[in-house]
């Protein structure tokens, strides 16, 4: 009875999924036509099970991060923070309410200003430290308010995001 009130009362398209015993997921979409209306069907199995996937492998790359002693950011090619790690708030006491907000490179490097050794030219280190990260990928050192050092550590993923790894010397 509801499918044929469809006929009547349908103004908008409407879409559902069909969960099939056999473990298929079909798509449906109902809209009006000049002679009542027209079914289009879609197999979404595949597309679903991939979606799941993705979720899955980017819950277990966040666990990974997670559990690493050493500090850890993600940016993407875009360089933008991506991904970070308890370590790496508690390393530069980084509010980690703005790293969710997932905010720029420079952004990210200006938190860490607090916990660095005092410098003259703040803008100029940091954009050394853009420099190296995102365009040599090279390692060099910064040297922490309580004398110690941290190494960074950058590396380009597969996917062209950069990690950067920040362990204490």
């Amino acid at each position: 009875k509801e499918e044929e009130k469809l006929f009547s009362d349908l103004i908008e398209p409407k879409e559902n999924l069909i969960h099939l015993p056999g473990g298929k997921c079909i798509r449906r979409l109902i809209a009006q036509h000049p002679n009542g209306l027209i079914f289009a069907y879609e197999d979404v199995s595949d597309r679903l099970a991939a979606e799941r996937t993705i979720c899955e492998l980017m819950s277990v790359r966040q666990n990974i991060l997670d559990a690493m002693i050493e500090a850890v950011l993600v940016f993407g090619t875009d360089q933008k923070l991506k991904y970070f790690n308890p370590s790496y708030i508690r390393l530069f006491d980084c509010d980690q309410i703005k790293l969710q907000n997932l905010p720029s490179a420079a952004e990210v490097f200006d938190m860490q200003q607090k916990v660095l050794q005092e410098t003259s030219n703040w803008q100029a280190l940091k954009e050394q430290m853009v420099k190296h990260i995102f365009e040599i990928a090279s390692s060099f050192k910064l040297e922490l308010k309580d004398g110690n050092f941290v190494e960074v550590k950058p590396l380009i993923l597969a996917d062209e995001s950069v990690m950067v790894r920040y362990l204490k010397v």
